[in-house]
């Protein structure tokens, strides 16, 4: 094989991969509101063998984040470093261990979305904006007790999903504290389209977890369909945590829960 890289498109040299190799290094703002939903509906969206936390406990989490896997890119390839998410997250478990199962996620930049389909994310482009801080506008200042935080993520035709803050507190209290991400990994084959070559339960691995202080609140979600988003369906009943909280970690790969 005369080309190279990571990823598609590959090329002689393998510097033209969209998506760079792991380890990926990641930090970000994060906007997160957590909520009941109804039971049965999000067990449609679980795939066996993981199961529903009986609660029923989903979350939206909208985040600004930077990613990174060689230092020289955040001046060589700036435009592969940044960019926006929204993840719809439900609260499951595997062997008796928490995690977050990722049914869909939208995002603002193509290698964000492919880098998604080689991990198990199911990547959709949207258009994501957050309110953006910062210590030397007079007017908004830093993100402090106080402040109101707004996250919106809209997809043309088809979802318009809105996220709100009123920062009343700090706290050392994390409910979801150290729990994992599940995702699905799916490739069909291009010569059976009823058939697939890779459909995978796997688990991501991070290393360096790092959090912020949590600022909470009061906090409200709008989930709508434009045109009846399957997405939709998941609609909170109460919101049960609203927070933002600043977040870096070290993504080194995934490993395989369950072949299907």
């Amino acid at each position: 094989m005369n080309l190279l890289g990571y990823s598609l498109p590959l090329s002689p040299s393998g510097q033209s991969s969209l998506v760079s190799s792991p380890p990926w290094y990641f930090g970000g703002d994060v906007l997160e509101i957590a909520f009941l939903a109804n039971k049965e509906i999000l067990q449609q969206f679980i795939p066996s063998p993981l199961k529903l936390c009986e609660d029923g406990i989903a979350a939206v989490s909208i985040v600004d984040m930077t990613s990174i896997s060689e230092k020289e890119f955040a001046y060589d390839r700036p435009e592969l470093t940044q960019y926006r998410e929204c993840l719809l997250k439900i609260l499951c478990e595997f062997e008796g261990r928490r995690g977050w199962f990722v049914p869909t996620t939208w995002v603002n930049t193509d290698f964000s979305l492919l880098r998604g389909f080689i991990q198990g994310f199911g990547k959709q482009l949207g258009q994501i904006h957050i309110t953006k801080f910062h210590k030397m506008n007079t007017l908004i200042g830093e993100r402090v007790i106080g402040s109101k935080i707004k996250g919106i993520c809209e997809v043309f035709n088809s979802i318009h999903i809105s996220l709100g803050l009123s920062i009343s507190k700090e706290t050392t209290d994390d409910y979801f504290k150290g729990i994992s991400m599940f995702v699905m990994r799916h490739y069909p084959d291009i010569e059976n389209s009823s058939q697939t070559i890779v459909q995978e339960l796997s688990e991501l691995q991070v290393k360096d977890y790092r959090k912020s202080e949590i600022l909470v609140g009061e906090g409200e979600i709008n989930i709508m369909s434009l045109n009846r988003s399957e997405w939709a369906n998941i609609q909170p009943l109460k919101v049960i945590s609203a927070r933002c909280f600043s977040e870096g970690f070290t993504l080194i790969g995934g490993k395989i829960l369950h072949k299907y």
